[in-house]
């Protein structure tokens, strides 16, 4: 399996910010661990993978990853992420995609989301809905919740951690820098 194009798809995952339109106004952090630093190529991956993500969302936010290689002591998992949560008020999440949509036409739908007065559903019998909404940490960022506020409810600084699995062999194909170069 390639790894820098599994890189690209697991910075996907990673950074599930929403509603993106081509702009440059992300910037994506890589906080290489020891390992991704003490490997040049994978490093630049990274960074290639993250200047990617960074022409294609327009929300003005820093998201901040940790990333590593590390031996997994064996070949079964090439790599692990992880996302950081948040959870706030309903109404509170909801009233905020609406502010950040209202400037964006294309975004006209986000106002019809119905406060938590106005919500009803019916739900299997075992289950039940609560006040509030979990989302990631990049995503609300991207909604334009105050970064410090959510670094202190989620007891950390960084957004995401990936680490992929040193027992790989690591190449750079001149295939994907080809690829890279026409993006």
């Amino acid at each position: 399996m390639n790894v820098n194009k599994l890189l690209v798809s697991v910075a996907a995952g990673a950074l599930t910010i929403a509603l993106a339109q081509p702009a440059q106004a992300l910037t994506i952090n890589i906080n290489a661990g020891a390992g991704l630093s003490g490997n040049a190529a994978a490093l630049q991956a990274f960074e290639d993978a993250a200047d990617l993500w960074e022409n294609i969302f327009t929300d003005n936010v820093t998201v901040e990853i940790d990333a590593d290689m590390s031996s997994f002591g064996n070949t079964n998992v090439i790599g692990t992420t992880t996302n950081v949560l948040v959870q706030d008020g309903y109404n509170t999440v909801r009233n905020q995609m609406v502010l950040d949509a209202a400037n964006e036409a294309s975004n006209g739908i986000v106002a019809a989301l119905p406060t938590a007065a106005q919500f009803s559903a019916t739900i299997p019998s075992g289950f039940t809905t609560g006040s509030n909404i979990v989302g990631t940490k990049a995503n609300l960022k991207a909604l334009g919740f105050n970064a410090a506020a959510l670094d202190a409810a989620a007891g950390t600084t960084n957004d995401a951690t990936i680490n992929f699995n040193s027992d790989f062999s690591f190449d750079c194909p001149s295939s994907y820098k080809l690829e890279r170069s026409r993006a």
